[in-house]
């Protein structure tokens, strides 16, 4: 017998009073112990006593019980039968329902819609559900049923609604402004985790003084609050606010460090995002994780920053985090960026090699380092090849003008299950220009158009600039004309070209000043 339910014995010579609460209460410790079968031996208690069919608060404590421990049959079953229900009864089997997307969440709202009298907790419950797992619509439209029947929310129910306006609109929207106004007239609206959504959906929208107006007002915040709004000011790229916000943190945790040093990067401010992760360093309760070292070693990568990028390696070993296969990786690309194949190439004997990502960085190093043997090498000795593989030594051979090996390898690729991706296509459609082969240029074309690949800028671009190449300037600038209502800088810069190239100085003058003019 375990020991939950040695707990309802020691009273059964006492009241049945005393033995209901006993009872109750042991249920309530089996909810929360690893193993189910306390639970079904109180049970079975329950049963032989006769209060799982008198006793409410018994059979709301055993579906609970079954409930959280994620049992959705019994739980069913148990209140299928009982005698007694209550409120609470239908919002247990909700909130277990609401757990589960699917089909938890369909069962949920017709379990909800035979609710007789609906509560607080009923609409929050399935309201909350909705809002989870992404039906923010029907979240919104019970939230206005809910508003309807003159039920007051509280502060999970607008958290809830909140972030379906967010999804929804991207942001605040106007029916987030109703939301808000709901929150200030049931005085909502400064209690934490309403006010922090509410300043998360302003930011979100880059609407920072509504925001700020909520943020003043909140008389409690808590750290995740000022992260929301330094979130927001570092992705707007408002520094200098996202600074004042970041100085201002009375607790600043990981996120905090984080989020500043994201702001600085993406202000290309390196210098700074350096110094606030030295002084990040020596903040105890904050230390650095993979993602902030991918990220600071990436931009050490863009900007050859190689004494900066050796620091941070040596982090990493203190920190243990290099064991980190996306770290590992980032390591290995950043070492080949910066013409360090020698060390690149060690840190990838370093480890057992069966990581795609460690292959194709240093593929990737070998390329920009312009050993292209070496790369082929090492490509060919892979014993798994994703689509990134092949893209980046086909888009290697291409930048080193090496254009039959390139369409040989992508006639390679073609004999393999692997499908080749806007990267390889542009690459294949720059080598094809390369040696000016019209036919294989229009069955890479027939490729695109007979698998539906997106004709995104690039791709555009690079069939304009292979048909310029290739001689068909007419076919050209009839592809351009297709593509000019969504057409970007690049399909507009290969189709000026084109012209040029072909001396029609005149047409490429006229699509160069209705770029400009499109672009004013």
């Amino acid at each position: 017998m375990t020991h939950a339910t040695r707990e309802a014995f020691p009273i059964l010579l006492g009241s049945r009073l005393d033995l209901c609460l006993s009872l109750v209460g042991a249920i309530k410790s089996a909810a929360s112990s690893l193993t189910l079968s306390s639970g079904e031996q109180l049970h079975s208690v329950s049963l032989k006593s006769g209060f799982l069919h008198s006793n409410i608060f018994v059979s709301n404590s055993l579906i609970h019980l079954y409930a959280r421990r994620g049992h959705l049959l019994s739980a069913r079953r148990l209140f299928l039968s009982a005698t007694l229900l209550n409120n609470a009864s239908w919002n247990i089997l909700l909130a277990a329902y609401v757990r589960f997307p699917c089909p938890g969440l369909y069962h949920a709202r017709v379990l909800f819609d035979k609710i007789p009298h609906k509560d607080r907790v009923s609409y929050t419950t399935m309201i909350m559900g909705l809002s989870k797992h992404g039906s923010s619509v029907e979240s919104l439209a019970l939230f206005r049923d809910m508003m309807v029947a003159s039920v007051t929310p509280n502060d999970v129910t607008l958290a809830s609604v909140l972030s379906s306006c967010s999804r929804l609109n991207g942001g605040i929207g106007w029916t987030g402004k109703m939301v808000h106004a709901v929150a200030v007239k049931c005085g909502l609206d400064e209690l934490l985790l309403v006010a922090t959504n509410l300043v998360h959906d302003y930011v979100v929208t880059l609407n920072f003084e509504d925001a700020e107006a909520v943020f003043d007002r909140m008389p409690e915040k808590n750290t995740v609050t000022w992260n929301v709004l330094l979130k927001g000011y570092a992705k707007a790229g408002w520094i200098n606010a996202a600074r004042s916000v970041f100085e201002r943190t009375p607790d600043k945790d990981l996120v905090s460090w984080g989020t500043m040093i994201d702001g600085f990067l993406l202000a290309n401010s390196l210098e700074e995002a350096l110094l606030a992760f030295r002084h990040m360093l020596q903040d105890v309760e904050a230390r650095p994780n993979e993602v902030m070292l991918v990220n600071l070693l990436s931009a050490c990568c863009r900007c050859s920053a190689i004494c900066e990028g050796q620091q941070l390696h040596a982090v990493i070993l203190k920190a243990g985090l290099d064991s980190h296969q996306f770290v590992h990786t980032t390591l290995i690309h950043f070492y080949g960026e910066c013409h360090m194949m020698d060390l690149s190439l060690l840190l990838f004997q370093s480890r057992s090699n069966d990581n795609i990502s460690s292959w194709n960085a240093v593929i990737a190093g070998f390329l920009r380092n312009n050993e292209l043997n070496a790369a082929r090498q090492l490509f060919d000795d892979m014993p798994d090849r994703d689509v990134v593989s092949w893209s980046t030594m086909i888009a290697g051979y291409a930048q080193h003008r090496q254009h039959e090996l390139a369409l040989e390898l992508f006639h390679v690729m073609q004999t393999t299950f692997i499908q080749p991706n806007e990267i390889t296509l542009v690459s294949v459609l720059s080598a094809i220009a390369g040696c000016g082969s019209f036919e294989e240029g229009k069955r890479v074309h027939h490729y695109i158009n007979e698998n539906f690949v997106p004709l995104t800028d690039n791709l555009c671009a690079g069939l304009i600039d292979m048909y310029a190449k290739c001689g068909r300037i007419h076919k050209a600038v009839c592809l351009f004309d297709y593509v000019r209502s969504f057409a970007g800088v690049s399909s507009w810069n290969a189709i000026i070209s084109g012209l040029a190239m072909h001396g029609h100085a005149d047409e490429s003058l006229c699509s160069f000043l209705k770029f400009t003019g499109n672009k004013d």
